[in-house]
């Protein structure tokens, strides 16, 4: 249930990936995913800063390590 009080949880936790300079925000949860994507794009500071599934994480390595 999504209250209606208060900051939402996940742009805190954008603001905070912002502050220490962070290039991506992982995540196992889809719901977390979407949340966190929403709010990197209503706050549009950091360009780079994106929300990943861990398996895009783990896609990329294996991708890279493959190169």
């Amino acid at each position: 249930m999504e209250e209606q009080i208060g900051r939402k949880i996940n742009e805190i936790r954008i603001e905070d990936a912002i502050e220490v300079g962070a290039d991506v925000i992982a995540t196992a949860c889809p719901y977390c995913l979407q949340m966190f994507e929403e709010a990197i794009e209503r706050k549009k500071v950091n360009e780079s800063l994106q929300a990943l599934d861990i398996i895009q994480l783990v896609e990329q390595a294996i991708s890279e390590a493959q190169s």
